[in-house]
């Protein structure tokens, strides 16, 4: 009797999951001195099933079992895991089963990273007249946030891996980093990275604008193991972002009309008016108008254009009933001539009929000015 070897392939993943754990107290710390990032959020759902077993060669009787369940989630925290069951604490000689995971965020500074891993695995090793058998599966769901504090310029680097580490393991993810998130659409607004596929994805760019909002890595994977001949193997998903590098920047002019260093409502407002190639398609249409109210949402203001007229509804004056610009006699005298005429935009209650009502509600309008 003995327990199995630590494999020396497993070896370098309890090595990274050690040093992150001693490190991540210093980096969140960090997190105090953030300049362009902040607001770092993770959550997560993993489930992990494993069974290890010794198999009697004389008869193939099941000599032990260890069935190893788990299930973790949580919300607004990071999670490191590093699991062994093995001799010592399982009670099956030939099998050792591995798992291990990492989910984080960190903003500071120097940059803003987020991370989020899976991985399982066994050892399954000869032992006198008896061998060991080892069958796993996994399933993990991470979302893992940071918000942009002010326009900002960075080098940006996404990671997607979903490897066949070792021979019979196969893992698979899906994908996806977007940003700042439109809370009207749940679409980025400048990026939107999205990744399915048994292989890697390695995406940088070096030099990228990153607007105020928040942004947001999805991870969906799963992995599973089947042991067959008596081998080392661990299945593995990883998916990561990184910005570093930042330094202050300024949104495009064709975006911030008033020149406040800000793409809000305001600019919104002023687009109508001062038409411009906002996302530089070459043309000047509704889509430059629908970029700018995104980046907007994004940044935290209610700004929308429901009706595609060109014009936000936020920007419009309900008591300027000519449109001129002011609120004053004119507006009344406009407003009354068209309810004399019965003209269906006087019917302001939408009652079919022009009375009172229609006149109390332009007079509330009027008097609540812009």
């Amino acid at each position: 009797m003995h327990a199995a070897p630590v494999l020396p392939e497993i070896a370098p993943f309890i090595a990274a999951q050690v040093a992150a754990v001693a490190l991540l107290p210093a980096l969140l710390a960090s997190r105090v001195d953030a300049q362009f990032f902040g607001d770092v959020h993770v959550s997560y759902e993993w489930h992990a099933a494993q069974l290890g077993q010794t198999i009697s060669n004389a008869d193939a009787s099941v000599l032990c079992a260890i069935p190893w369940l788990s299930d973790r989630a949580a919300q607004g925290e990071s999670l490191l895991l590093d699991e062994t069951l093995n001799a010592d604490n399982g009670g099956c000689t030939s099998v050792v089963l591995r798992r291990g995971a990492n989910y984080s965020g960190i903003a500071a500074a120097s940059g803003a990273s987020l991370f989020a891993s899976s991985s399982i695995g066994a050892v399954a090793d000869f032992g006198l007249d008896q061998h060991g058998r080892a069958f796993g599966a996994m399933t993990h769901r991470q979302t893992l946030q940071f918000r942009v504090l002010s326009w900002v310029r960075g080098d940006l680097l996404v990671r997607f891996i979903a490897d066949q580490a070792l021979d019979n393991a196969l893992s698979y993810l899906d994908g996806r980093f977007r940003g700042p998130v439109d809370p009207l659409s749940g679409d980025g607004v400048l990026m939107d990275i999205a990744w399915a596929g048994s292989s890697r994805l390695v995406e940088n760019r070096p030099d990228t604008i990153l607007a105020p909002g928040v942004y947001e890595l999805n991870v969906d994977g799963s992995g599973e193991f089947l042991d067959l001949v008596l081998r080392y193997f661990n299945a593995r998903t990883l998916g990561a972002v990184d910005v570093t590098s930042p330094q202050a920047a300024s949104p495009a002019p064709e975006l911030d009309l008033d020149q406040d260093g800000w793409v809000g409502l305001s600019d919104a407002c002023l687009w109508p008016e001062n038409r411009t190639d906002a996302n530089q398609d070459g043309q000047t249409n509704q889509s430059d108008l629908e970029l700018i109210l995104a980046l907007a949402r994004a940044g935290g203001e209610d700004a929308t254009d429901a009706d595609a007229d060109g014009i936000p509804e936020q920007c419009v004056c309900p008591g300027d009933w000519n449109g001129d610009g002011n609120v004053n006699f004119f507006d009344v005298q406009s407003y009354l001539s068209e309810f004399a005429a019965h003209l269906p935009s006087a019917d302001l209650n939408g009652d079919g009929a022009h009375n009172f009502f229609d006149i109390q509600n332009f007079l509330n309008m009027f008097s609540a000015g812009c």
